[in-house]
């Protein structure tokens, strides 16, 4: 059995054929996304009632990036609005992925925590399937990279330890491979489920400084 991502088959799209949202990507995009992990409903205990990322009721990402990009909310009222967010992020020259797409494991998740996430990775990294940045995004380049985590600290977070080393791995191949200018151009954002004025300051803040 693996632990899949819910989105997989968007994730190696943008892989194969350098598409998301079912358009081409554009060589000068603006805003990569990265979060670490969206099981599917079957590698989950704790339901996935997304319709696509960050779709979630008591997530407030549609609504911290559009009010940060063009002063719009478009936080999930009453479902459906997957259309509606797929429209934006090509509209905006928005690409959202997670660093990891699955996980050989044997048994569900019991939740979406990270720490959750870090414990089923093995030590050499040999059961997890990560996102390929290099290939996914070759000859494109972001005008900024946000993660969707503002904690991942290794000192303060010392029970994610794997899943911070491969965000490190990962920043390199962004630097390296020219996707992303430089390390200054890669934010941490509180994550969006917090519903908190300051939350949606820092977003702000990382999207427009």
């Amino acid at each position: 059995m693996a632990i899949e991502h819910k989105f997989l088959s968007e994730l190696s799209e943008l892989e194969s054929n350098q598409m998301f949202c079912g358009e081409s990507l554009y060589k000068e995009s603006n805003l990569l996304i990265i979060g670490s992990f969206n099981p599917d409903n079957k590698s989950c205990l704790k339901k996935n009632g997304s319709d696509w990322f960050y779709g979630r009721t008591k997530n407030f990402f549609w609504e911290y990036l559009p009010g940060g990009m063009t002063g719009e909310n478009l936080h999930i009222k009453n479902g459906g609005e997957a259309d509606l967010w797929k429209s934006y992020c090509k509209e905006n020259k928005v690409i959202i992925v997670d660093l990891i797409k699955k996980i050989e494991d044997n048994v569900p998740l019991k939740d979406f925590s990270d720490k959750e996430l870090d414990n089923r990775i093995e030590e050499g990294y040999q059961n997890v399937d990560l996102f390929d940045f290099k290939k996914a995004f070759e000859d494109i380049q972001f005008k900024k990279v946000i993660y969707t985590r503002k904690g991942w600290d290794p000192k303060k977070n010392k029970d994610i330890s794997k899943l911070i080393k491969i965000k490190d791995s990962a920043n390199s191949i962004l630097i390296e491979n020219k996707i992303i200018k430089d390390y200054t151009g890669i934010k941490y954002c509180p994550a969006p489920w917090q519903k908190r004025s300051t939350t949606k300051a820092q977003w702000f803040e990382a999207i427009n400084q």
